[in-house]
């Protein structure tokens, strides 16, 4: 394998705040409260970074980490259907069917180091170290590569995965909350820093996930606009996700205090953020499919569901975090067992045509009953399954606000429509991309019960009040990186192929992603031509060539069609 010329010299920190949006980066940074931040803007390139459909964290950081689109990763969401069953299990870094980034890097000699990436457990055996995110079960798994790392990363820091607080009492914990949050990442920092300095690396990758978790449950606190804003304790946290920007700041200006100047940063969310306008973010497709004629529920009164969904909202309220944890590693597949039997155990499935794909929090697809494919599906494949899809897209693509009467939809797709590779058969069969003014209520925030007709709208008592939005952010800071320059129309997808660009490694055919060569300095671009590596099926297809001047024009026309660059 070809060595490259120069690697030592450009090192490459990829820092991942998860979640992290302009629409709040922006104001801070004119305000002068982001000063690392507003740093990287000046210095070198940034602007909006699309995401995935849905933005769902395990897809988006997968899409990420191998340039290639879900059909080809297999990851569509946080769980996956069994084979042969309508049971669920959480995807975690066995679902990932393709190369990652750092396993790439290790194949060429790189050393690398990842931190508390989503949906890396087991750790990978790189070319350095790996320590798993969220998807580890616990601090006594073996979450680390090599696993001897781990009883370091205890003993010198209480090293955290990860802090759980679902269905927590914000106005009564929130104070906890936002300090545990803070503190979790204060250790995963510390500990970066003292990994910098004692392996030797060429590419260091971060995640910090408190964003992600101070957006998702305090947005309220901040807008007046918001329903949920005349909560009691509001004005007391009215500043909560603005403060921990500032402290996600803070953290990033130490990371690249850490790096010297031969270094490249770059920094980017997996999705943006927002709020949710009208309640809580649970709508019941399953109601609704009811509703119109393609599910069938069973008769009987199913008094054990209702008992262990109370269950669970009770154990969510009152467990602490590393309780959690614990349960999580002891008790895996009770976990996925459980959850299957309170989402589908009511369903009559020699009935039903179509059902919402498992979704703890709000359903972004729809499963068709399929003969053939699902245990006992009952929908003929063909012409049948065809027209079946494009009734329930039209249908869904023409939801309402009940209130404003505005559309609630972005985009209703069939799966091809979205993915494409080996592993498309596992997406749902419809995904729906919810927008801004969704509507999710059923008893809503007030306490008020909606109408009948609107019962398929219903809630769950984890009072989410701020949401995933597909707009995330891209920085870029380096010795190759322009200078005070915007960009738009990159995909999360790019990165990796640009990394690989920039470290001078060939980029794979089979990525989806594309290079961003508009973040580069001219003089860089013009002395490195795009090397491509073929990547096929037949023996030891693995060609290496370079893009002639004419051949990167015609690149640059279709990227251009295809809306890439502008």
């Amino acid at each position: 394998m070809k060595e490259p010329e120069d690697q030592r010299k450009r090192k490459v920190l990829v820092i991942g705040l998860d979640a992290a949006t302009f629409d709040i980066v922006k104001p801070l940074m004119k305000k002068g409260r982001l000063p690392n931040l507003s740093r990287l803007c000046r210095n070198g390139v940034c602007g909006e970074l699309r995401t995935t459909i849905p933005p769902l964290s395990p897809v988006a950081w997968t899409t990420f980490a191998t340039g290639k689109n879900a059909g080809k990763h297999g990851i569509f969401s946080f769980t996956e259907q069994k084979p042969e069953s309508y049971g669920i299990r959480f995807v975690n870094a066995r679902s990932r069917k393709a190369k990652p980034l750092w396993s790439i890097l290790s194949d060429y000699g790189m050393k690398v180091g990842v931190i508390n990436m989503p949906i890396t457990y087991p750790p990978d055996e790189v070319n350095g170290f790996m320590i798993s995110g969220m998807d580890a079960p616990g601090r006594k798994s073996p979450f680390t590569y090599p696993y001897d790392l781990k009883d370091d990363l205890l003993k010198k820091f209480d090293y955290e995965i990860d802090y759980s607080f679902l269905g927590a009492n914000l106005m009564k914990k929130g104070d906890k909350i936002l300090r545990n949050l803070l503190e979790v990442e204060k250790k995963r920092v510390s500990a970066a820093k003292y990994l910098m300095d004692i392996y030797d690396w060429d590419f260091f990758f971060i995640v910090m996930v408190a964003l992600d978790r101070t957006q998702h449950f305090f947005w309220h606190c901040m807008e007046p606009s918001h329903p949920r804003y005349h909560e009691d304790g509001a004005d007391k946290f009215r500043n909560a996700i603005y403060n921990m920007y500032e402290r996600m700041d803070g953290l990033v200006g130490s990371l690249i205090e850490s790096v010297d100047a031969k270094t490249t940063i770059f920094l980017m969310s997996d999705h943006g953020a927002g709020p949710f306008e009208d309640a809580v973010p649970f709508l019941n497709l399953n109601d609704w499919l009811h509703k119109e004629g393609y599910l069938s529920l069973k008769r009987e009164q199913n008094s054990l569901k209702s008992l262990l969904i109370g269950s669970r909202e009770f154990l969510r309220k009152n467990i602490p975090s590393r309780t959690k944890d614990w349960l999580k590693a002891v008790m895996p597949a009770f976990r996925e067992v459980f959850q299957s039997h309170v989402f589908f155990s009511a369903i009559k499935w020699s009935d039903t045509k179509a059902y919402a794909a498992f979704d703890e929090f709000m359903a972004r697809g729809i499963r068709i009953n399929l003969r053939s494919r699902e245990p006992e599906g009952v929908v003929e494949p063909g012409k049948e399954y065809e027209q079946l899809r494009n009734e329930i897209v039209d249908k869904i693509s023409r939801f309402r606000h009940p209130v404003t009467l505005e559309p609630v939809v972005s985009g209703v797709f069939r799966r091809e429509e979205l993915h494409s590779g080996d592993f498309l058969h596992m997406a749902p069969d419809i995904v729906i991309e919810w927008n801004d003014k969704a509507f999710f209520t059923g008893k809503n925030a007030r306490g008020r019960e909606s109408s009948p007709e609107k019962e398929h709208f219903r809630m769950t008592d984890i009072l989410r009040s701020g949401e995933h939005r597909p707009n995330g952010i891209m920085m870029a800071e380096g010795p190759f990186i322009a200078k005070a320059r915007s960009t738009s129309k990159a995909h999360i997808m790019d990165l990796v192929p640009t990394i690989l660009y920039l470290m001078d490694l060939p980029v794979p055919s089979d990525m989806d992603g594309n290079v961003l060569t508009q973040i580069f300095q001219e003089s860089f671009v013009r002395n490195n031509p795009h090397r491509h590596r073929t990547v096929g099926k037949g023996k030891n297809l693995v060609v290496e060539e370079t893009y002639t001047d004419k051949e990167e024009k015609k690149i640059e026309k279709r990227l251009k069609k295809l809306g890439y660059l502008d």
